[in-house]
């Protein structure tokens, strides 16, 4: 579950694949993962312009997400990249 769907704005897939099982078995990522899904909304779904998983030694693994001008312009402004 996850990444590409969240990096191609694919949220109708995502919130059908997701259920509580395979959130629970995600762990510590589960509040970051609704994070996303509620980005993806505010944003109307647009792709993110920016992905990147960050990990280090000190923390658990968390994504990144930005995009840029166009994702808050009504849809029918929004040019592709």
């Amino acid at each position: 579950m996850g990444g590409e769907q969240i990096t191609a704005g694919d949220t109708e897939s995502l919130i059908k694949e997701t259920t509580y099982e395979s959130l629970a078995a995600i762990g510590s990522g589960t509040p970051g993962f609704l994070d996303f899904l509620f980005a993806l909304g505010a944003v109307g779904g647009v792709t993110p312009d920016y992905a990147e998983k960050v990990a280090s030694t000190f923390a658990p693994p968390t994504g990144f997400l930005a995009w840029g001008d166009h994702a808050s312009a009504p849809a029918s402004e929004v040019v592709a990249p």
